[in-house]
């Protein structure tokens, strides 16, 4: 893996996954990724637990937050699923 003295990874959406995070996280690195504009892919980082999404649409992105906050656990779990199956 890349080393870097920063607290923060700046990544394209098309490099980032678990293994990713998980490599971040055990670093204690922040994972920002970008650009991400459809709300199924907001929708797949928000579930693989990036710390900041970059994108051209920011309404798009508060519309699946919205969403995702009336869901119960049972639903997130169901939506995280479905992305690991992709």
């Amino acid at each position: 893996m890349f080393r870097a003295d920063t607290d923060i990874l700046s990544l394209s959406s098309s490099i980032v996954n678990a293994d990713v995070i998980a490599a971040a996280r055990k670093r204690q690195k922040e994972v920002h990724v970008w650009t991400v504009n459809q709300p199924a892919a907001m929708t797949y980082f928000i579930n693989l637990g990036v710390d900041n999404i970059i994108t051209d649409y920011p309404g798009k992105l508060v519309s699946v937050i919205d969403m995702r906050a009336s869901l119960n656990d049972v639903e997130k779990f169901l939506l995280a699923a479905a992305d690991m199956l992709k």
